[in-house]
Protein backbone atom coordinates (compact mmCIF):
# COMPACT_ATOMS: atom_id res chain seq x y z
CA UNK A 1 0.00 0.00 0.00
CA UNK A 2 1.13 3.55 -0.61
CA UNK A 3 1.15 6.22 2.11
CA UNK A 4 -2.12 7.63 0.79
CA UNK A 5 -3.80 4.21 0.90
CA UNK A 6 -2.53 3.56 4.44
CA UNK A 7 -3.90 6.95 5.55
CA UNK A 8 -7.27 6.22 3.95
CA UNK A 9 -7.62 2.76 5.52
CA UNK A 10 -6.58 3.90 9.00
CA UNK A 11 -8.44 7.22 8.85
CA UNK A 12 -5.24 9.20 9.39
CA UNK A 13 -3.94 12.27 7.63
CA UNK A 14 -1.43 11.67 4.86
CA UNK A 15 1.35 13.35 6.85
CA UNK A 16 0.76 11.12 9.88
CA UNK A 17 0.91 7.95 7.77
CA UNK A 18 4.05 9.18 6.01
CA UNK A 19 5.76 10.07 9.31
CA UNK A 20 4.88 6.67 10.82
CA UNK A 21 6.29 4.73 7.87
CA UNK A 22 9.35 6.98 7.59
CA UNK A 23 10.16 6.69 11.31
CA UNK A 24 9.73 2.91 11.30
CA UNK A 25 12.02 2.64 8.27
CA UNK A 26 14.58 5.02 9.80
CA UNK A 27 14.79 3.42 13.26
CA UNK A 28 14.37 -0.21 12.22
CA UNK A 29 15.62 -0.42 8.63
CA UNK A 30 14.59 -3.56 6.79
CA UNK A 31 12.59 -4.96 9.74
CA UNK A 32 9.06 -3.49 9.63
CA UNK A 33 8.30 -1.94 6.23
CA UNK A 34 9.94 -2.48 2.89
CA UNK A 35 9.34 -1.16 -0.61
CA UNK A 36 8.02 -3.99 -2.78
CA UNK A 37 7.46 -1.97 -5.98
CA UNK A 38 6.84 1.50 -7.39
CA UNK A 39 3.51 2.59 -8.85
CA UNK A 40 3.86 4.48 -12.12
CA UNK A 41 2.39 7.98 -12.08
CA UNK A 42 0.76 9.87 -14.92
CA UNK A 43 2.35 13.23 -14.19
CA UNK A 44 5.68 14.61 -13.11
CA UNK A 45 7.72 13.47 -10.17
CA UNK A 46 8.88 10.22 -8.71
CA UNK A 47 6.77 7.09 -8.74
CA UNK A 48 5.19 6.51 -5.30
CA UNK A 49 6.52 3.61 -3.23
CA UNK A 50 4.31 0.63 -2.48
CA UNK A 51 5.08 -0.70 1.00
CA UNK A 52 4.55 -4.11 2.57
CA UNK A 53 4.68 -5.03 6.25
CA UNK A 54 7.56 -7.48 6.01
CA UNK A 55 11.28 -7.58 6.54
CA UNK A 56 13.90 -7.54 3.84
CA UNK A 57 15.68 -5.18 1.49
CA UNK A 58 13.89 -2.60 -0.66
CA UNK A 59 13.40 -3.00 -4.36
CA UNK A 60 15.72 -0.55 -6.17
CA UNK A 61 14.04 2.54 -7.57
CA UNK A 62 13.74 2.36 -11.37
CA UNK A 63 15.42 5.02 -13.46
CA UNK A 64 12.85 7.35 -15.04
CA UNK A 65 13.34 7.99 -18.74
CA UNK A 66 12.19 11.60 -18.91
CA UNK A 67 12.02 11.75 -22.71
CA UNK A 68 9.87 8.61 -22.94
CA UNK A 69 7.58 9.84 -20.17
CA UNK A 70 7.25 13.24 -21.87
CA UNK A 71 6.33 11.52 -25.16
CA UNK A 72 3.72 9.45 -23.35
CA UNK A 73 2.19 12.57 -21.78
CA UNK A 74 2.17 14.32 -25.17
CA UNK A 75 0.48 11.31 -26.84
CA UNK A 76 -2.19 11.25 -24.13
CA UNK A 77 -2.78 15.00 -24.64
CA UNK A 78 -3.02 14.53 -28.41
CA UNK A 79 -5.62 11.75 -28.06
CA UNK A 80 -7.67 13.75 -25.57
CA UNK A 81 -7.66 17.04 -27.50
CA UNK A 82 -7.44 15.88 -31.13
CA UNK A 83 -10.71 17.55 -32.21
CA UNK A 84 -9.65 20.93 -30.78
CA UNK A 85 -6.18 20.66 -32.34
CA UNK A 86 -7.68 19.82 -35.75
CA UNK A 87 -10.13 22.73 -35.55
CA UNK A 88 -7.33 25.18 -34.73
CA UNK A 89 -5.19 23.89 -37.60
CA UNK A 90 -8.13 24.15 -40.04
CA UNK A 91 -8.82 27.73 -38.89
CA UNK A 92 -5.15 28.66 -39.31
CA UNK A 93 -5.03 27.14 -42.81
CA UNK A 94 -8.25 28.93 -43.78
CA UNK A 95 -6.91 32.25 -42.52
CA UNK A 96 -3.62 31.80 -44.39
CA UNK A 97 -5.23 30.76 -47.70
CA UNK A 98 -6.48 33.48 -50.04
CA UNK A 99 -10.26 33.70 -50.26
CA UNK A 100 -11.78 32.43 -53.50
CA UNK A 101 -14.79 34.60 -54.29
CA UNK A 102 -16.01 32.14 -56.95
CA UNK A 103 -16.15 29.17 -54.55
CA UNK A 104 -19.83 29.69 -53.66
CA UNK A 105 -20.87 29.67 -57.33
CA UNK A 106 -18.98 26.51 -58.30
CA UNK A 107 -20.65 23.10 -58.23
CA UNK A 108 -19.96 21.05 -55.11
CA UNK A 109 -17.89 18.46 -56.98
CA UNK A 110 -15.52 21.08 -58.42
CA UNK A 111 -14.82 23.03 -55.20
CA UNK A 112 -12.02 20.74 -53.88
CA UNK A 113 -10.23 21.01 -57.22
CA UNK A 114 -10.52 24.80 -57.13
CA UNK A 115 -9.07 24.85 -53.62
CA UNK A 116 -6.13 22.68 -54.66
CA UNK A 117 -5.48 24.83 -57.72
CA UNK A 118 -5.63 28.03 -55.66
CA UNK A 119 -3.18 26.65 -53.10
CA UNK A 120 -0.76 25.47 -55.76
CA UNK A 121 -0.83 28.84 -57.50
CA UNK A 122 -0.18 30.56 -54.14
CA UNK A 123 2.75 28.23 -53.46
CA UNK A 124 1.20 26.60 -50.40
CA UNK A 125 1.40 22.83 -49.87
CA UNK A 126 -1.73 20.72 -50.27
Amino acid sequence: MTCAEVAEVLGWTHSRAHETIANARRWQPGKVFRVVRYRKTMGKGKDPSVYAVQSGPDVPRPVIDRKARRKEIDRRYQRKNQAIINARERAARAAAAPANVWMGLAPVGVRPLMTIAARESAGAPR
